[in-house]
């Protein structure tokens, strides 16, 4: 989708267990080397925000804050700590992605 907040994307998830489905969030917020942000769904009943943050430690090395929160009443019924391997394995995926780049 069009990277501007307001806008909705389309996010393809491929699960570990080779499952894949797809999202329609909204972009959320935007901040250039700083903060990645989309989310959506209904306000009490079940919301998610994804958020990506980027924080320089130094001019070589920067941290990565990668986190999902989900709020309302159906949480309680969606097993969202099946998605954890997912994410890590998206996060090793990225940093070797990263320092095979580097220059």
């Amino acid at each position: 989708g069009e990277m501007a907040v307001g806008k909705q994307l389309t996010v393809e998830i491929h699960k570990p267990n080779g499952e894949e489905t797809s999202v329609q969030p909204h972009l959320l917020r935007l901040e250039p080397n700083r903060e990645l942000t989309w989310g959506g769904g209904i306000h009490g009943l079940f919301y998610g925000e994804h958020v990506f943050l980027l924080e320089e430690i130094d001019a070589n090395h920067t941290h990565l804050i990668h986190k999902e929160d989900f709020a309302g009443l159906a949480v309680q019924f969606v097993p969202l700590e099946a998605i954890d391997e997912g994410y890590a394995l998206m996060n090793e995926a990225l940093k070797q992605y990263i320092e095979g780049n580097k220059s």
